[in-house]
């Protein structure tokens, strides 16, 4: 039996650092893993070959859309006005050997570099608008910079002076800022550094040894979540025993769920903690469960079948259907027009950087509803709901229930 390949990629570091027999389970478990092609992995991919080509070149690749084309083109605007052509070298896309591991490399997106060595900026282009990535001792980051300083210690005189900068770019999070910086110290960054090699290199020497950290944030992007013990005991450990219900002999037990108004302050509690992460975890099991059926013959599952979605019909060229469309119907039947959302707006006039005037005449449009009453986690930074007379909503219901 071969011996299990354990990598260690720096985009994976936040996971390796915490649950650090991940790379070890992922390795021997290769086998029961699909091939993915996420389509936000392919457009993250371009994104960045678009925005090196045109801080590069000066042009973008004629398959950007016009989205695309807006944030690369304001990216690449953010690092023009980071760059004094007199007082720095800059890199693109620059290849580098990670320092725990030189036969591993790694991208750094944008790496200004003071001749005289007195600072140093990298800036990192996310595309991604699902999660937010935040720079302080950003581990990915943090493996780059500290593997390009490593490599270009002969062309650069770097002191405990030396200024560190790691900026994440990313536009397209809803309500977060879109440049979020981390300043550091050298040794800082050194001493950081230093502990996530410690780690690496104990993973290295004794990966079947460490220990599973399952979470929300660790899991989230681990190719073997669906079926890891450790992540389904994390999220199901928590829930009461359901009680089964036997059938006959001839039939298998079947789980029955109580009803809500039967589960005691602590079940409740308990379920509920677990319900985002568990939702998440069983989309993902039922996609995995698809994918493996295509993919492994021997993988069968006797109650399921695998299907075609039924996908929402799209134009294959808009212009040429507005086009056509226009030649049967008036404009207004075939164009809708919408209001931005006062969220839109504002972030519209935070770009445009409008004036205080501007923004009193907009925000004096604004109106936000009395939110309804829902749970959230105890920690939630949000006021406690106590305003709102919620007895009318209950009126009707079956005391018995209560």
């Amino acid at each position: 039996m071969s011996t299990p390949v354990i990598k260690l990629r720096p985009s994976d570091a936040h996971r390796w650092l915490v649950c650090r027999v991940s790379p070890h389970y992922v390795a021997v478990n290769q086998h029961r893993i699909p091939d993915r092609q996420f389509e936000y992995t392919i457009e993250g991919q371009l994104a960045h070959e678009a925005a090196a080509q045109l801080l590069t070149k000066g042009t973008l690749p004629p398959k950007v859309s016009k989205e695309m084309a807006k944030h690369v083109e304001a990216y690449a605007a953010y690092v023009r006005k980071q760059v004094n052509l007199k007082k720095h070298t800059v890199y693109i896309e620059q290849a580098v050997d990670v320092y725990f591991n030189p036969s591993k490399k790694g991208y750094v997106d944008t790496a200004i570099i003071a001749n005289d060595g007195s600072n140093v900026h990298i800036i990192d282009l996310k595309y991604g608008r699902g999660v937010s990535v935040g720079p302080v001792k950003n581990p990915q980051l943090s493996i780059y910079l500290r593997s390009l300083l490593d490599g270009w210690v002969d062309l650069f005189t770097f002191t405990k002076k030396t200024k560190i900068k790691l900026t994440i770019y990313q536009p397209r999070v809803p309500g977060e800022q879109t440049v979020r910086t981390w300043e550091t110290t050298w040794e800082d960054l050194i001493a950081h550094t230093d502990w996530i090699a410690s780690v690496a290199q104990d993973i290295l020497a004794n990966p079947s040894k460490q220990e599973f950290e399952p979470s929300d944030a660790t899991c989230q992007f681990c190719p073997a979540e669906e079926f890891c013990e450790a992540r389904a005991s994390d999220l199901l450990g928590e829930t009461p025993a359901l009680p089964v219900v036997h059938g006959g002999a001839d039939i298998a037990p079947v789980g029955e769920w109580p009803t809500p108004a039967s589960l005691t302050l602590d079940q409740i509690n308990r379920i509920l903690k677990v319900q985002k992460p568990l939702q998440k975890w069983l989309d993902d099991l039922n996609e995995y469960a698809a994918l493996m059926s295509l993919q492994k013959p021997d993988f069968k599952l006797p109650d399921f079948k695998v299907v075609a979605s039924n996908p929402h019909r799209k134009w294959t060229d808009e212009d040429e259907a507005e086009k056509v469309l226009r030649g049967m119907f008036p404009r207004t039947e075939v164009i809708s027009e919408k209001l931005v959302s006062p969220a839109q707006a504002l972030e519209m006039m935070k770009a445009r950087k409008c004036r205080t005037k501007s923004w009193q005449a907009v925000q004096a449009l604004i109106t936000k509803p009395d939110g309804n009453p829902v749970l959230a986690p105890a920690d939630d930074p949000r006021p406690l709901y106590k305003d709102a007379d919620v007895s009318e909503e209950f009126a009707d219901e079956d005391t018995s229930l209560l």
